[in-house]
């Protein structure tokens, strides 16, 4: 056992192996204290932040209504949840934006990212002047709920003089 805690020791002294932040809707209201002990844990290093809010079970259907349009059901209880962790997430990351070098976002939800975009677009007394990547993904079937970190970008990097890529899907 001691050996265990040697190592555990030795590995939350090193900042620079804490780099990597990848949270999913499924850890729930622990993934604010996932966001948090990772923002600890990593020092000043720069991050790379994943967020995966890509349930396809939240991905709308459309229901006919008396005039046969289609329209999205109402959210549920739980996408209702998952937004609200999601914007606990994202303000407690954003407090960290200069040190993000990618951020990608993958949701269900049309509520979900506007309300993700519109805590990312409030003002901050840092930049995000090492951002290189930033991928924000709207699921909206669920063949795309796949993630792959080294994705393409879509944006060629001369668009973006302070940023290597962006897309928005």
């Amino acid at each position: 056992m001691s050996v265990c805690l040697r190592w555990k020791s030795l590995l939350l002294q090193i900042p620079s192996i804490w780099d990597v932040l990848h949270i999913s809707f499924h850890e729930g209201a622990a993934s604010l204290e996932h966001a948090h002990t990772f923002l600890r844990r990593s020092g000043t290093c720069s991050l790379y932040i994943t967020l995966l809010w890509d349930d396809y079970n939240l991905i709308p259907q459309a229901v006919p209504d008396e005039d046969d349009l289609n329209v999205e059901e109402p959210a549920s209880r739980e996408e209702i949840m998952t937004g609200v962790h999601l914007g606990f997430v994202i303000y407690e990351l954003y407090a960290q934006v200069y040190r993000w070098r990618e951020f990608t976002l993958r949701a269900t939800s049309v509520a979900q990212m506007y309300h993700a975009l519109g805590l990312m677009s409030r003002p901050s007394i840092h930049t995000a002047h090492i951002l290189e990547k930033l991928h924000l993904q709207l699921v909206h079937n669920k063949n795309h709920t796949t993630h792959h970190r080294n994705e393409p970008s879509l944006s060629p990097a001369q668009h973006l003089p302070s940023m290597i890529s962006c897309f928005l899907v």
